[in-house]
């Protein structure tokens, strides 16, 4: 991980804990199509470079993202185990589909963090599907 990275993460952490500053949301055009993420609990997202907050409007059932396009999502997480505390910043990166509903969940294991991401489908026994798209953080790469 580049000291860039390492920096970004700091700050991106101390911002989301402290709640000082904040992203913006991600600014729609009317045109735009969306996709739809549930689980959000201080999602992060990252498009074209970019930082936005990740929210699900008051009485919806799910956050509207950008579709379309490769977008980065992640969290902030801490925890503590004996005497120590741990943090980090598990980031994904997907190309939401148009009208598609995806699940997000992050979790501690045996003192590593994860982040999950799967799509919804009805035609599954399960109710979700894998995600093909699926891929590493992609933010900070050069184009």
């Amino acid at each position: 991980m580049s000291n860039l990275s390492r920096k970004f993460l700091l700050v991106l952490g101390l911002v989301l804990v402290t709640g000082c500053a904040s992203n913006p949301p991600y600014p729609f055009t009317k045109e735009e199509k969306k996709a739809y993420l549930k689980g959000v609990n201080n999602v992060a997202m990252c498009k074209d470079g970019s930082f936005y907050t990740v929210t699900t409007p008051e009485g919806a059932k799910a956050a509207p993202i950008p579709a379309g396009g490769r977008v980065s999502l992640g969290t902030y997480m801490s925890y503590s185990g004996y005497n120590v505390t741990y943090s980090c910043y598990p980031f994904l990166s997907f190309n939401p589909h148009e009208s598609e509903t995806y699940l997000i969940n992050t979790f501690v294991r045996e003192n590593k963090c994860y982040i999950e991401l799967v799509r919804e489908d009805q035609t599954k026994e399960t109710g979700v599907a894998f995600e093909p798209s699926l891929g590493p953080r992609d933010c900070f790469v050069k184009r």
